[in-house]
């Protein structure tokens, strides 16, 4: 793989609220599988056992910023919200960190001789995803045809059996007279009959998200799929996907 950089980092979004565009600095992932030392008297070496608990920390460092929607506003939130980030890109197929977030501490820093800075600590509610099996299904961009209109497909080579989760974020959202916005993740076995399988709730208002889980199988190929109700014009919705196997 290439070597990736802050430039890459594609997205997050925290309850839709798109707070890249906040002056981020730092954004640290933490996974382990937690290890109990397991030797005992006239052993000559340190033994070390799982014990099948894996534990994640997610914490992120920048500047205080107090704009409709961005850093302060989405952290001082109570209750726990999706997180969606997109460490390696933009793009459909590309990797995405997403869980539903318990922020264990917020703190402003207020410093003298400095900018004030604002810190954050995550622990997941439900999650993370499987590192790795987690991929973008929409890649975080405005949208303004009414639909029904479909996202590229991903390949994800072959099908899974069992389930997995679907994310929404959606950041901004114009309705023009439309009620409601419906967004659909959407898997096929040959890569041109699709079918939903998991619809989110019918967006009306932005910023929000949404965590949705699905049994069974899951299909080779999926994408995402939106589609305006009812009739409007000037309509646009900015959104991401993601979808999770397990």
């Amino acid at each position: 793989m290439a070597l990736k950089s802050s430039a890459d980092v594609g997205f997050l979004l925290l309850g839709g609220k798109s707070v890249l565009a906040a002056p981020l600095k730092t954004i640290n992932e933490t996974r382990e599988r937690l290890m109990e030392q397991s030797d005992g008297l006239g052993d000559s070496d340190d033994k070390w056992s799982p014990v099948g608990v894996g534990t994640f920390e997610m914490t992120q460092e920048g500047f205080f910023d107090s704009g409709t929607n961005l850093y302060h506003q989405a952290l001082e939130a109570a209750d726990p919200q999706v997180l969606m980030y997109a460490p390696l890109g933009n793009v459909i197929g590309d990797h995405l960190t997403g869980l539903s977030a318990v922020r264990t501490s917020y703190a402003v820093l207020p410093a003298r001789g400095a900018f004030h800075k604002a810190n954050a600590t995550y622990r997941a509610e439900t999650g993370p995803e499987k590192l790795g099996n987690t991929r973008i299904t929409a890649h975080h961009v405005a949208r303004t045809t009414a639909g029904p209109t479909d996202t590229a497909s991903y390949n994800w080579l072959a099908s899974s059996a069992n389930g997995g989760v679907g994310y929404l974020g959606v950041s901004a959202l114009t309705l023009g007279g439309y009620t409601s916005v419906t967004v659909a993740i959407r898997d096929s076995t040959d890569d041109i009959t699709f079918a939903d399988l998991i619809t989110f709730t019918a967006v009306t208002a932005a910023p929000t998200a949404e965590r949705k889980t699905v049994t069974g199988t899951i299909d080779q190929y999926t994408l995402t799929r939106h589609t305006f109700n009812g009739a409007g014009t000037g309509q646009s919705i900015t959104f991401a996907c993601g979808l999770g196997r397990n």
